[in-house]
């Protein structure tokens, strides 16, 4: 089931108006494994494959082996996109060969090509398809926005490929690229560092969890597809549980329907841990996957699964802590943890390193622990269990920016002269990281702590969660901070509506 992303469709929209315009936008769509970047690309393609004149052709390169095979695989998805606008073919089962897409390639007044492409090896082959597909959406009428899914994996391929795709794709103009990545690290070095060839190529786009009344919306939808009532103490426990991860949620609902009759709080907590810590969980598969796979990029010994141990009990150890825990001198520590941050299980932030999920540091834990399906049936253990996960791991997730919220509280208490704390609504709907009022006025803060500018729709939520609250219709003064800066954009919207931009020292921003 898939759930709003209306800023993400808005700029697939955008990407695709462009192109009719004959002016390209490449998209880089970057997060978290199971987050739903596949899911949004094909609800996209599925939404508009009725378009006249684009086609949206979709290659997964994980699945791919070497230069060769994705030539091949390439190619397939593009033809198949081509005859199927031309109703020439209805399946890509029938295209499992060369000589298939010769075939559909004659019908398509194509065949020149394919024989060229065909007989074209390794990196000539490369460029020969990049090339050649210019020609082709010439010929045929065609405008193509070609997804390539989980990109990174174009690494393997060897140092030249992205050179090779770089040197002929910035000159199509009838063709756009969006291509997703689940390692971020490396798609963040791909686009954003100077020496890599699509170095500013590809607007990045951060896909990151739902917001909560979108993951409320999904959860009670699938629970009242069963039949199920939920009250509001559920759906905020849901909520709480998964931190707006959509696989998470998906798959927790489906754990309560298939164990229980009805749904209540301790039924949502019970069946989070049975998917979470037994292997039959589908949430446990794929934490055993992430951790398994990140890991064999960088595993050189136990002492790396060591320190991922140690910190999946003690989340935001230092290097000296790490070091000294270990035994080892902090120089070669610190060897280890640049390689362990390039595999995106963990974070840095300043001097403290963190899971990037803290629900694999819980699962981490508590798997090498020996939690298994008999001790899970203990009510005790169960009890323990959320304590722990709610109390110390999934806090983790917001500690950074609670810290800074503290940290701000303070010192815009002194600068604006007014007492500021948390503010939650009664019903658990409406969050201001502060408020305070002074002589009638309400001051309320959004405090936005991360490592990219705030946007936009950011200060629209913002305004929009404001309108929402009972303090609607008093007298407010709204602020945002920001670590990062703010984008044109957030710039105008504030300004057209009174917001005050703040920046990492408390500066006003214009």
């Amino acid at each position: 089931m898939f759930v709003n992303r209306l800023k993400e469709f808005r700029t697939l929209r955008l990407t695709a108006e462009l192109l009719k315009k004959n002016e390209r936008t490449n998209i880089a769509i970057i997060g978290n494994r199971r987050i739903g970047k596949t899911e949004l690309l094909l609800e996209f393609k599925e939404k508009h494959h009725q378009e006249k004149t684009l086609i949206f052709p979709y290659l997964n390169v994980q699945r791919v082996g070497d230069v060769d095979s994705f030539v091949f695989s390439y190619y397939r998805e593009f033809l198949f996109e081509l005859g199927r606008k031309r109703k020439l073919v209805a399946s890509k089962i029938t295209l499992a060969t060369w000589d298939d897409l010769l075939i559909l390639s004659a019908k398509l007044h194509l065949d020149d090509i394919t024989e060229k492409l065909k007989r074209e090896e390794d990196m000539k082959a490369l460029a020969f398809l990049f090339e050649s597909q210019e020609e082709i959406l010439k010929r045929t009428g065609f405008l193509c926005i070609f997804f390539l899914d989980e990109f990174q994996y174009v690494q393997q391929f060897g140092d030249r490929f992205l050179e090779v795709m770089r040197s002929i794709v910035e000159k199509q103009k009838k063709s756009a690229y969006v291509v997703t990545g689940s390692s971020i690290s490396l798609m963040e070095t791909i686009f954003s560092q100077h020496r890599e060839p699509f170095f500013a190529q590809f607007r990045r786009l951060y896909l990151g969890p739902l917001q909560k009344q979108d993951s409320i919306v999904l959860a009670t939808a699938l629970l009242k597809k069963q039949r199920m009532d939920v009250d509001v103490s559920t759906t905020n426990e849901l909520f709480q549980l998964t931190h707006g991860h959509p696989f998470y949620i998906v798959s927790l609902c489906r754990r309560v329907i298939e164990d229980f009759d009805e749904v209540n709080q301790e039924k949502v907590r019970y069946a989070f841990l049975e998917e979470t810590l037994s292997p039959k969980g589908d949430i446990y598969l794929v934490l055993d996957y992430i951790f398994n796979e990140s890991l064999s990029r960088a595993y050189k010994g136990e002492l790396h699964r060591q320190i991922l141990l140690n910190l999946a009990e003690h989340q935001g150890w230092t290097l000296s802590e790490i070091a000294r825990n270990l035994k080892r001198p902090s120089g070669e520590v610190s060897n280890y943890m640049k390689v362990l941050l390039k595999t995106d299980l963990l974070i840095r932030d300043g001097n403290n390193y963190y899971f990037r999920d803290p629900l694999l540091a819980f699962w981490l834990k508590n798997t090498y622990l020996g939690i298994d399906d008999t001790e899970l049936e203990k009510e005790s253990v169960r009890r323990d269990l959320i304590t722990e996960l709610t109390e110390k791991y999934l806090k983790v997730s917001s500690e950074l920016g609670k810290a800074k919220e503290y940290e701000f509280k303070i010192l815009l208490e002194e600068k604006f002269g007014v007492q500021l704390k948390r503010y939650v609504s009664s019903d658990g709907q409406i969050e201001f990281d502060l408020l305070g009022e002074n002589d009638s006025v309400y001051h309320i803060f959004e405090v936005k702590w991360r490592n990219k500018p705030t946007g936009h729709s950011d200060v629209k939520k913002f305004l929009t969660t404001v309108k929402k609250s009972k303090f609607s219709g008093k007298t407010v003064k709204l602020y945002v901070v920001s670590k990062s800066d703010f984008t044109i954009q957030a710039k105008k919207i504030a300004k057209d509506n009174q917001v005050i931009l703040l920046n990492k020292k408390l500066a006003t921003v214009r």
